[in-house]
């Protein structure tokens, strides 16, 4: 869920992480550049999750093979990963009120793409 108002905004994030654990994350918006089609700006925030998930699918690897291990933070008794990031959207299609968008994190070690759904009051 993002709610935006001149170029800046807020997101509210549930999702899964690489290995389908459940995650939740804030981030704030700033958007530098809006065209009809493209929106390009920068996001700050992170994303909360269960560091025993990641020790379980460790336990899990093969041996031999270096399981992941998320960059991460403790923020008030929760793992946080933090996140600083290029936020490129492109909308898909675009209606007066409503569009559906193609949104995209970029930082130097991960990305993210995600669909979305947008409506514009």
């Amino acid at each position: 869920i993002r709610i935006m108002s001149n170029g800046l905004g807020l997101t509210y994030m549930q999702g899964n992480d690489s290995i389908c654990s459940e995650i939740e994350g804030i981030f704030l918006h700033y958007t530098f550049s809006a065209t009809d089609w493209i929106e390009t700006g920068l996001l700050i925030g992170g994303y909360a999750f269960n560091q025993q998930n990641w020790n379980d699918h460790k336990e899990s690897t093969p041996s031999g093979i270096t399981a992941p291990q998320p960059v991460q933070m403790d923020y008030f008794g929760r793992e946080v990963v933090p996140v600083v990031a290029l936020d490129v959207s492109i909308h898909l299609v675009r209606k007066e009120s409503f569009s559906f968008k193609l949104n995209n994190f970029f930082t130097p070690i991960i990305s993210n793409h995600s669909l979305a759904f947008e409506f514009r009051f």
